[in-house]
């Protein structure tokens, strides 16, 4: 199953340390273990391929054939394919095994790949375009499915300029409740926040 992305590389036991174990301490890694006769491996690989894509080299996937790399398999203890092994700076993030639907997959990457907010703090508070600049940052962690983090920044915007452009960040965090479903902790949590703070 051979890749031409750039996000995507094939690895074996030859080339297994310097791709996924030294590769992940410049970007993070995600392991595919699979093989050519593992129909679930058939359905989850292309979803993986599709993130990289989507991702742009938020992470590097590393697509391993047990069948070519026993060493690395049983490195990582790997009896049941696919198994999906998340690692940054060396070390196992997160992991999971068997075919999962696009938004759990969606959940492990979250897990693995830090948020805007986190690799450039200053974004949150200096921001030389203030709220609009917080606003296109909470978008932006949003569309890598960083609500709750997405939900903080917008929360401070309607505390500092809550009639910014219409009172944007309110509805921003509205639309997030509504793709979060009103049952999520983080929507109650921030229906709350954000109730305490207009209505005080």
């Amino acid at each position: 199953m051979p890749s031409d992305s750039q996000f995507v590389v094939n690895a074996n036991d030859a080339n297994f340390e310097e791709v996924a174990i030294r590769g992940s301490t410049q970007q993070p890694v995600v392991v595919d273990f699979w093989a050519e006769w593992c129909g679930p491996c058939r359905a989850l690989g292309p979803l993986l391929e599709s993130l990289a894509e989507e991702f742009a080299g938020a992470f590097l996937l590393v697509k391993v054939d047990t069948e070519s790399a026993p060493e690395a398999s049983q490195r990582f203890n790997v009896r049941s394919i696919p198994a999906v092994v998340g690692i940054a700076d060396g070390k196992i993030v997160a992991e999971f095994v068997g075919a999962q639907p696009e938004a759990s997959v969606r959940e492990f990457l979250a897990k693995l790949i830090p948020p805007p907010a986190e690799a450039q703090p200053t974004d949150k508070t200096d921001a030389p375009d203030g709220p609009a600049a917080q606003l296109q940052l909470g978008a932006d962690l949003a569309s890598r499915n960083q609500h709750e983090d997405a939900l903080e920044i917008y929360l401070e915007v309607v505390k500092a300029s809550p009639d910014f452009e219409d009172e944007a960040a309110r509805r921003a965090m509205l639309e997030l409740f509504d793709v979060l479903g009103s049952d999520h902790d983080v929507t109650r949590a921030f229906r709350a926040k954000l109730a305490r703070l207009l209505y005080r």
